[in-house]
């Protein structure tokens, strides 16, 4: 399934590009699966956040993008906890998030993509940073970059706490835990 929104506002907060979007390749007999795909266009040198919520589902989520190519992300978090994808300084041109489940998966999801434009410079966005570059390690399956993402859970631990945001603080020390274990 492929989505289209081309319809982001230059400053603004918040956008929702995507919500509800239901994988129905996803099959109990085959536990195979279907990507789900949403493309936009950015605000030139604008940075955002992409959340992708799986309904407790394994999933990758792959940014293509022309200023870094494609990249893949997951995070070793389970349950309902989000996927998030930092992008930094946008080029022009159509940037394509894929979401792909598990494929040993035997049960259906329904996926939401959000995409916000954010702000700013401080330790928020350093921790927003440093979770998508751990989450990029732990998709590569590489065991040095992994244990570099531990070290960048554990630094956006410390980021969170300052900015007293408890719930990703837990997620990132929970994340470092997880690919400890």
């Amino acid at each position: 399934m492929r989505y289209r929104d081309y319809a982001l506002t230059p400053g603004c907060t918040r956008t929702w590009l995507l919500v509800s979007m239901i994988l129905s390749g996803i099959t109990e007999a085959s536990g195979s699966s279907t990507p789900i795909t949403h493309e936009f266009v950015p605000r030139k040198g604008a940075s955002y956040l992409i959340d992708v919520s799986h309904g407790g589902a394994d999933v990758e989520v792959t940014v293509s993008a022309p200023e870094f190519g494609s990249r893949s992300f997951n995070s070793p978090l389970s349950g309902d906890e989000l996927e998030h994808v930092l992008i930094e300084n946008a080029s022009d041109g159509v940037h394509r998030v894929e979401v792909v489940t598990d494929k040993t998966a035997k049960t259906s999801y329904v996926p939401v993509i959000s995409v916000t434009e954010i702000n700013g410079s401080g330790a928020e966005l350093r921790a927003w940073r440093l979770m998508s570059n751990a989450s990029e390690g732990n998709a590569s399956g590489d065991r040095d970059r992994q244990t570099l993402a531990i070290e960048q859970y554990l630094a956006a631990a410390t980021l969170w706490q300052r900015t007293d945001n408890q719930r990703e603080r837990a997620h990132t020390l929970y994340a470092a835990a997880m690919l400890n274990y």
